[in-house]
């Protein structure tokens, strides 16, 4: 999906990236990001810093250093200056990682933007949703990108009572081998009172805001 990426970033008229996120090193997380790499200036990097022996990872990493990119790896607590009206905090994965599992150490950045803000939570499971829940960091956010493509095993009840999101977007794939989003998941969100975004019904899902007012189109 690299060159679709490309092509939706030049459509927004995006000319460079000032902060590019690999949230965990699966393929279908960081597949694309070696087109975007090629194209566009990037600013810096953030990954999550988990040992990955795949081609498709370690050519990521090579491509970040051969390019000079400055490069960092995520710790909870920690936040990212890019706009003074930007605020970007990252709630996972703790600097104790949750063992060796690549989707439970997913990177999670609550960014927000006057009023507004969006949670963005990679495949982040039950583990990591319990000990942002008990971290104390804010959670609440008007849009959230469900963890793990609505897995069962993601977006518990009491992390969305936290979270209490007006706009639960899905990142899935159509017809998907995993039989993703779970009806469970899909019935919590109901539950919570989310309207609901799944990219394969929608297709692309733009969310637009100023700060105080926010627009959602596909």
């Amino acid at each position: 999906m690299g060159d679709r990426v490309v092509a939706d970033l030049r459509r927004l008229t995006i000319t460079k990236i000032d902060l590019l996120v690999a949230s965990h090193p699966h393929s279908d997380h960081i597949g694309g990001l070696q087109n975007v790499l090629d194209t566009f200036p990037v600013g810096q990097v953030l990954d999550s810093g988990m040992p990955h022996p795949s081609p498709l990872y370690e050519h990521f990493l090579q491509s970040v250093d051969q390019k000079h990119m400055p490069y960092s790896v995520a710790v909870q607590g920690q936040t990212i200056d890019l706009d003074p009206a930007l605020r970007i905090l990252i709630l996972s994965p703790p600097e104790k990682r949750f063992g060796e599992d690549l989707n439970t150490n997913s990177i999670v950045l609550r960014i927000s933007y006057g009023t507004f803000d969006i949670l963005f939570t990679g495949d982040a499971g039950g583990e990591a949703e319990d000990a942002m829940v008990r971290s104390g960091y804010p959670l609440d956010a008007e849009i959230l990108k469900v963890g793990h493509h609505g897995s069962m095993y993601s977006t518990s009840k009491t992390f969305l009572d936290r979270v209490h999101p007006d706009i639960a977007i899905i990142s899935v794939g159509s017809d998907n081998p995993y039989g993703h989003p779970h009806r469970q998941t899909l019935e919590t969100l109901i539950a919570e009172g989310a309207d609901i975004y799944r990219t394969d019904r929608d297709e692309t899902v733009r969310v637009q805001s100023n700060g105080i007012i926010y627009s959602v189109k596909t």
